[in-house]
Parts: structure tokens; C-alpha cells; sequence
């Protein structure tokens, strides 16, 4: 088991609370580095104590949102992957455009660490810091309400 894989589907926003509880699951038996799990839909509903056909749904829910994406097997057992530095890379690109567009308009964003967990973004202006959560959309808003980004 990866904390840093159940980290980051704790951060990610699911379609459904079901789907979100099976992307918990897949993390959990994600193997570190390579991000992949071997699992059947079985498992998957035992672990989540969820209905097989509820699982079923939620896993195609994931792969539509590009939360998970199949990297081998079969009907059975399959091979998920979670994109976690996919993801990250291309988060990381947004951030720095809209750090670059806040700061045209007087604001400095700033992230933790992934390493630390879910990354969260804050705004800063004039000595006082807003939290702006985990979700970049939100901190795309936020600049854009603020002046930036058009």
C-alpha cells in the first residue's frame, strides 16, 4: 500500500461518492512508483462493501474522468494505473500560468508540497492569505474573479 497513492485519490474529486470510495481502494493496493493495482471487480466490492455492479459503474465513471486507466487484464482481474504524475505535471503547468496571471494583478499564489499530501493553494495579497483548498479550478476562479486570466 502507497500513502502517497491514497493521499492523492483522497484529493481528487470523484464523480460519485461510490466511485471515489473505489478509487480509495484501487490506491490502497496500488503498488509504489509504478501506480498499478491488480484487482477484481470482487475485491474492489468487498473492500467498499459496495454491489459488484455499483463497482462496475464507478470504475467506468473513473476511467471517463481519467482517474484511473486500464494497463492490462481482463474482464476478471484487471491492471489499473493512477495517473498521479500525469497529473501532477500537468497541474503543475496550470499553476504556474495562473500564479504568473495572479501576479499581473497583485495577488501571489502559492502551493504545498505534494510530498506533504493533497496539495493546497493559497492566495496572498497586502499580508493576508485566503485558502483556496485542493481543487485548482478553484484557484482558477479565484484569479479570475481577482482580475486575472481572461
Amino acid at each position: 500500500m502507497s500513502m502517497h497513492a491514497v493521499s492523492w485519490a483522497l484529493a481528487q474529486r470523484g464523480p460519485t461518492s461510490s466511485s471515489k470510495h473505489v478509487l480509495v481502494a484501487i490506491a490502497e493496493a496500488a503498488s509504489p512508483g509504478d501506480w498499478l493495482a491488480s484487482v477484481t471487480t470482487q475485491q474492489l466490492s468487498e473492500a467498499t462493501s459496495q454491489d459488484p455492479h455499483t463497482v462496475s459503474t464507478a470504475l467506468d465513471q473513473l476511467a471517463a474522468a481519467g482517474l484511473i486507466v486500464q494497463a492490462g487484464g481482463h474482464s476478471e482481474t484487471r491492471v489499473w494505473r493512477l495517473p498521479i504524475n500525469e497529473r501532477s505535471e500537468a497541474d503543475a503547468k496550470r499553476f504556474l500560468t495562473l500564479r504568473a496571471s495572479a501576479a499581473l494583478v497583485g495577488f501571489e499564489l502559492l502551493r504545498t508540497d505534494a510530498r506533504d499530501g493533497a496539495v493546497r493553494y493559497l492566495g496572498i495579497r497586502w499580508g493576508s492569505t485566503k485558502d483556496l483548498g485542493t481543487d485548482l479550478n478553484v484557484v482558477e476562479r479565484f484569479v479570475r474573479v481577482m482580475g486575472g486570466v481572461s
